[in-house]
Parts: structure tokens; sequence; C-alpha cells
């Protein structure tokens, strides 16, 4: 079997990463609506969902990508000589560009905006800082 070109390997991770997002969003509104104010329920419902996304959509995209939907992944494979430091900038740069693209979406699936859903203040400082992009 012959290697994906770089374009195909781009259009999995363009569309695996688009996939996750939209699991772990909308698993996250499912569960904070069916869990009945229960915060626990809906986190432990979150996870087993989320996970159990994550596990299909490496299992589909791993041959032709390496389903890597992480820029920490990308590089790290770099770092170790599996990917050269041009496909793991142009992995960086499409999968930012998705999460970018796919914000206003996942905006508008959540009523109240997702800023607005949570009671308490949200501390994380190991939030990559590409991630704050996406909000408000």
């Amino acid at each position: 079997m012959r290697p994906a070109t770089l374009a195909r390997r781009l259009t999995a991770e363009f569309i695996g990463t688009a996939l996750l997002l939209a699991a772990i969003v909308g698993f996250g509104i499912m569960g904070d609506r069916h869990a009945g104010g229960n915060v626990a329920v809906a986190l432990l419902a979150n996870t087993l969902a989320t996970g159990a996304a994550l596990v299909a959509l490496i299992l589909t995209f791993g041959p032709v990508s390496g389903a890597h939907f992480n820029p920490a992944v990308s590089i790290a494979d770099a770092t170790q000589g599996g990917l050269s430091a041009a496909d793991a900038a142009a992995y960086c740069v499409d999968r930012d560009a998705r999460r970018i693209s796919n914000d206003p979406h996942q905006r508008a699936r959540a009523k109240p905006p997702l800023q607005n859903r949570s009671k308490r203040p949200i501390r994380a400082p190991s939030v990559a800082p590409w991630l704050l992009l996406l909000s408000d």
C-alpha cells in the first residue's frame, strides 16, 4: 500500500478534528441537559462519550494520517522522526484552521452561549493558547 499524499493526510486531519470538536461540544451540551443538574454525572457522561468518539476517530483516520488531532502529537512525532517538520507545521495550521472555522457553528448549537454555561469560573492554566482564540 502506498503512503497517502500530504493533501489526503491534511484532509483526514481536517475532517477528524471537525468531528472530534463536534463530538466534544455535542456531548458536553447533551450531558449538561440530561444530567438533571448533577455535574458529576454530566462530566462522567461527557468523558466516556468523548473517549469513545476519539477511539472511533483514531481507528478511522489513523491509517491515513496518523490521527494526531492535536498539535502536541504532531510536534512529538516530528521530534522523533516520524513526521517531517514541514508536514508537522502543515498539520498544525490545518487543524487550527478547522478549529477556528468550526467555532461559529458550535456557538450556534449551544444555547445559551458556551461562555455563559458554567456557574463557576474556569481555572485552567494549562489551556493551550490557540484554544483561547475560540473564546470571546
